[in-house]
């Protein structure tokens, strides 16, 4: 026999009852309650009605609908606003040079969001590797229309850095990002592991993109862009975040086992 309650409690503990959400001993005081109680089994029955009505599979597909629709309402309204905010800008830029310039990037760059974003909503399964590739696809492009804004249109001292140094370097980073994401796959990261590996292997990634820069303007203007101490430092600095990252992932990951015991 579960323990007699009062009706004030038992509607208050009906929700969670219909959900399966109470102990043994509280299903059987309610059960027990609801046999002798009238009014509490009516209030029972109508609140039951109402979520099997809520969890109904067609209710379920209709709001999923609603969900997309919105959804794509959004989207088409982002995507409007930012074919306007690139017309606008080129109507700006031939109006004050006569030609087009800036508004390319801005273009350019507007397209590259746009797409990426598009691929990251529209995705149900494995949402950062498809739109880590849509920007590996886009991101050359989108490099050389600012190398060819920048050359043929009275900037200076930028030379023809796309394929020795924006290329590269691009590349570079590409690799370290695609590679965090296969370890994040395979040894199941945390978000603390995850900023760990992706700052170790970001090391290397500087010590390259300052190797590869220092020798472009070597080459262009005679000097160095940083020293050797600069890169010291900012690799100790990435390790100490390193551990810093990876002490706070153990942390986590021991919490939540410690949770899920107590569950």
């Amino acid at each position: 026999m579960g323990q007699k309650i009062d009706c004030e409690i038992v509607r208050d503990l009906l929700p969670n009852y219909i959900e399966h959400m109470t102990g043994r001993a509280t299903n059987e005081s309610i059960e027990e309650h609801l046999e002798g109680c009238t009014k509490c089994k009516e209030i029972y029955l109508e609140m039951r009605e109402e979520i099997q009505v809520e969890t109904a599979p067609e209710v379920k597909n209709f709001k999923k609908y609603l969900g997309w629709t919105q959804l794509r309402y959004i989207t088409g309204g982002l995507a409007g606003l930012g074919f306007i905010g690139i017309i606008v800008c080129m109507i700006v830029n031939f109006a004050i040079d006569g030609t087009f310039t800036w508004s390319l990037i801005v273009a350019g760059s507007v397209v590259f969001a746009l797409a990426c974003g598009y691929v990251l909503v529209k995705s149900k399964k494995y949402k950062p590797e498809k739109t880590l590739l849509c920007i590996t696809v886009l991101i050359i492009p989108l490099l050389m229309i600012i190398q060819y804004t920048l050359k043929d249109f009275s900037v200076e001292y930028t030379g023809a850095w796309l394929w020795r140094l924006g290329v590269p370097i691009t590349c570079v980073w590409l690799v370290i990002v695609w590679v965090t994401d296969l370890a994040i796959r395979l040894f199941h990261f945390n978000i603390w592991h995850s900023l760990a590996f992706l700052t170790l292997l970001g090391i290397p990634g500087n010590i390259v993109t300052n190797t590869l820069s220092n020798a472009y303007v070597l080459a262009m203007q005679g000097t160095k862009n940083s020293s050797i101490g600069v890169i010291v430092i900012n690799s100790l600095s990435s390790l100490i975040l390193v551990v810093i990252f990876w002490i706070a992932g153990n942390w986590y990951r021991n919490k939540k086992k410690a949770a899920g015991k107590k569950a």
